[in-house]
């Protein structure tokens, strides 16, 4: 699912190190789409929209249909094709309550899928390069329509991918990081002051790391856990919070986290001994679409934040430091940016 992302080597000392012990988060429920079998919360904007992924199944079929709505259930649902064969993903939502997302046809020249931005009245455009569909993502989106995302290519067998930058629904520019790398995802970008993150394949390492862009600085992180062999983050907001989901080697549980990025510390999300939790998109009211066990939730940490509603689960809200280790900084060349 598009898209994605998040104790330690010395996890159990670090625990004990804990910078601070908040009162317990919550997990508010999200409705589930009519009709649907799951539902995914993929995003959340600053006005309470969200926007993710339900799957349906007819006559032993299963469709991947997109929605877009608010916390009480009220949704519209859509499909980026017209052969609802074909998944349509979703990734984020703005402000202004464009979409931006990833959708298929049997015409698609790669089986990457192709990106689009979904507009509030309903418009869906494909995203262009040189005036040409191509194959890729759309992901994180914010104001003016300033999005970023990855481009998708097949080159002997593998697949590649190389982060880019668009506006409006046209790629504008390379996003090239300072690593050995032929697979770059790019999951969001920060209103404030353009910061980057999302994950890349590290050729050097032989594992996947999340990243950092900001100011012409990108940073490798690798989730402190000796288990973890794919970091992601998926989201940034403009406070510095970024949402990450990290897995095992096997790719048999999934757990995500909260990256205080000023504060260089973090914080599992999730409650104990769920073995799915997939996080997505933050606000800047710190509100994150977070996917526990296959169900859809918001997590918050701040009462006078948190949706109301009657069934909240309580969960651990604590703070661990960032290891030194876990970070590695490399001054990109010319701000990780080329032009097309």
């Amino acid at each position: 699912m598009h898209r994605f992302s998040t104790q330690l080597a010395v996890l159990a000392g670090i625990l004990a190190l804990s910078l601070s012990t908040a009162n317990a988060g919550k997990l508010v429920p999200v409705p589930q789409v009519p009709g649907s079998y799951v539902t995914w919360v993929q995003s959340i904007n600053d006005g309470g929209e969200i926007t993710g992924n339900a799957d349906f199944q007819v006559s032993g079929l299963v469709y991947r249909d997109a929605y877009v709505g608010t916390l009480d259930g009220q949704y519209v649902t859509f499909h980026e094709a017209d052969d609802t064969e074909f998944p349509t993903y979703v990734t984020d939502i703005d402000n202004d309550g464009y979409v931006t997302g990833n959708g298929y046809y049997d015409s698609d020249p790669v089986q990457c899928g192709h990106g689009f931005v979904r507009a509030p009245d309903g418009t869906i455009v494909d995203v262009t390069r040189n005036g040409v569909i191509f194959s890729g993502t759309a992901a994180g989106i914010t104001k003016k329509q300033n999005f970023v995302g990855a481009s998708c290519e097949v080159s002997f067998g593998r697949v590649k991918n190389y982060g880019y930058y668009g506006r409006g629904t046209k790629y504008r520019a390379d996003l090239v990081l300072p690593f050995n790398t032929d697979q770059t995802m790019p999951g969001d970008i920060s209103k404030k002051d353009g910061a980057v993150v999302g994950g890349f394949w590290d050729s050097d390492l032989n594992r996947y790391r999340a990243f950092l862009l900001k100011s012409g600085v990108a940073t490798a992180f690798d989730y402190p856990d000796p288990n973890a062999t794919y970091t992601f983050f998926d989201s940034i907001n403009d406070k510095g919070m970024a949402t990450g989901s990290w897995t095992d080697p096997n790719f048999t549980t999934y757990h995500s986290f909260l990256f205080d990025i000023g504060g260089n510390r973090l914080k599992a999300l999730g409650p104990e001994g769920a073995t799915v939790v997939i996080a997505g998109g933050i606000n800047n009211a710190g509100l994150v679409a977070l996917n526990v066990d296959y169900l859809p939730y918001i997590y918050c940490s701040r009462k006078s934040t948190c949706p109301a509603f009657p069934k909240a689960i309580d969960v651990d809200d604590k703070w661990v430091p960032v290891p030194a280790t876990a970070l590695h900084a490399v001054v990109c060349r010319n701000g990780c940016l080329k032009s097309h």
